[in-house]
This record gives C-alpha cells, structure tokens and sequence, in this order.
C-alpha cells in the first residue's frame, strides 16, 4: 500500500490603495478706487489682496499578504 497526498495552497493576496488629492485655490481682489477733485485734492484708495491656499494630501497604503501552506503526506507499506 502506497498513500501518497500532497496539498499546495499559495495565496498572494495586494491591497494597493492609493489617494491623490490636489486642491489649488487662487484668489485675487484688486479693488482700485481713484477721486480726482481739483478743489479739494487727491484720494486714491488702492486695495489689493492675494489670497493663495495650497493643501496636498497623499495617502498610499501598501499592505501585501502571502501565505504559503504545503502539506506533504506519504505512506508506504
């Protein structure tokens, strides 16, 4: 009598997650106000505001999982 069983299981399990953001935001105002008055004079009113906002998120999640089970069973008689 001769019994011979062998058993292979491979697992090769990836999770690669990843998750890009970008987010340019850019404001301007330019307000601009001149008066011209002879009688009274000059007003000039200049206003400018820049408003830059820059935010970058980069989440990567690597996670890799290998099992590897190997049953080699044999019987003579």
């Amino acid at each position: 009598m001769d019994l011979s069983v062998g058993v292979l299981n491979l697992s090769v399990e990836v999770l690669d997650l990843s998750v890009g953001v970008l987010n340019l935001s850019v404001e301007v105002l330019n307000l601009s106000v001149e008066v011209l008055d002879l009688s009274v004079g000059v007003l000039n009113l200049s206003v400018e505001v820049l408003n830059l906002s820059v935010e970058v998120l980069d989440l990567s999640v690597g996670v890799l999982n290998l099992s590897v089970e190997v049953l080699d069973l044999s019987v003579g008689v």
